[in-house]
């Protein structure tokens, strides 16, 4: 079976619906809602949270959770660009302490970084944080 698309990037950045209901509707959810958990989805679209899980999976080739983190990475993303900061301008040292230094957030005011998170659905910035460091490790961002 040929996947809907195969990386929550090309998620994120279509605009146009997907032609699967399933699909748009759960994407549309993201774009329009503070989606916390996919739990969050599966109440708000009127699923069961099993048959949405396995349903995303076999039509979009990433798990429901992978879209919903890789979703709010984006979004946090594109909002700290619009605040003027650069993730990933800090520098290039290596391990878990390497990655959160190669975020370039230490010098963000920690208001910036707590609006961003709960924007996006974190409920603190250093669940965020924590994430964004792991996306940059593992060259995702």
């Amino acid at each position: 079976m040929k996947h809907v698309f195969e990386t929550v990037d090309e998620a994120y950045a279509r605009r146009e619906p997907w032609g699967e209901p399933l699909v748009d509707e759960v994407i549309d959810a993201l774009r329009k809602t503070r989606i916390i958990t996919v739990q969050d989805i599966a109440l708000l679209l009127g699923y069961e949270k099993r048959d949405l899980i396995g349903a995303m999976r076999i039509m979009t080739g990433v798990t429901l959770q992978q879209l919903v983190t890789g979703w709010r990475v984006r979004q946090a993303r594109d909002l700290l660009r619009a605040e003027g900061i650069e993730i990933g301008s800090g520098s290039d040292a290596t391990g878990k302490e390497g990655a959160m230094e190669a975020l370039g957030l230490a010098e963000v005011p920690q208001e910036v970084l707590q609006r961003v998170a709960q924007r996006c659905g974190w409920r603190s910035y250093r669940v965020m944080k924590g994430i964004l460091a792991r996306e940059v490790s593992e060259g995702r961002l």
